[in-house]
C-alpha cells in the first residue's frame, strides 16, 4: 500500500504517479500537482470540507479525515480545526470531543479516565 502525499490516505493501491487519482482527496498525480504543491492541494481539500472523493472506492470503516491528516504528520487536531478541542462527554473509556471553531467532531478512545493519550478512533468526524 502507498500513502497520498496530499491527504495522508495510506491505502492507495499504487504509488502517487502519473495519472493515478487518490480515492480520498481526488488529486490526480502529475496533473493536479503540476502547478500546485502537495501542501497547497491539501489546504484546498481541507478548505472544501475534506470529503471522500471516490464513488467507486468507499472510505474505510470509521474513516476520519482529520485523524488521517494528523496520523500522516500533516497537522494536529488543533491546527486542522482552527481551535481548541473540547471534551463533550466521557463514558466507558470513550471520549467525545468537538472543536469550538468548526463542525469537527470525533469520538476517541483513551487509555483511562486519568490519562489523556488518545489511542484509537471509534467514529469519524
Amino acid at each position: 500500500m502507498f500513502m497520498c502525499p496530499v491527504c495522508g490516505y495510506d491505502r492507495m493501491l499504487r504509488p502517487p504517479a502519473v495519472g493515478y487519482i487518490c480515492p480520498c482527496c481526488g488529486v490526480e498525480f502529475e496533473v493536479d500537482d503540476y502547478e500546485l504543491s502537495h501542501e497547497e492541494l491539501r489546504r484546498l481539500w481541507i478548505a472544501r470540507g475534506r470529503h471522500w472523493f471516490s464513488h467507486a472506492t468507499p472510505p474505510p470503516p470509521g474513516w476520519n479525515a482529520l485523524l488521517q491528516l494528523e496520523r500522516a504528520g500533516y497537522g494536529n487536531l488543533y491546527e486542522l480545526t482552527g481551535g481548541p478541542i473540547q471534551t463533550e462527554s466521557v463514558q466507558s473509556g470513550q471520549m467525545v470531543c468537538s472543536s469550538a471553531t468548526s463542525n469537527a467532531r470525533a469520538q476517541l478512545s483513551f487509555v483511562s479516565s486519568a490519562g489523556s493519550r488518545v489511542v484509537g478512533v471509534a467514529a469519524g468526524i
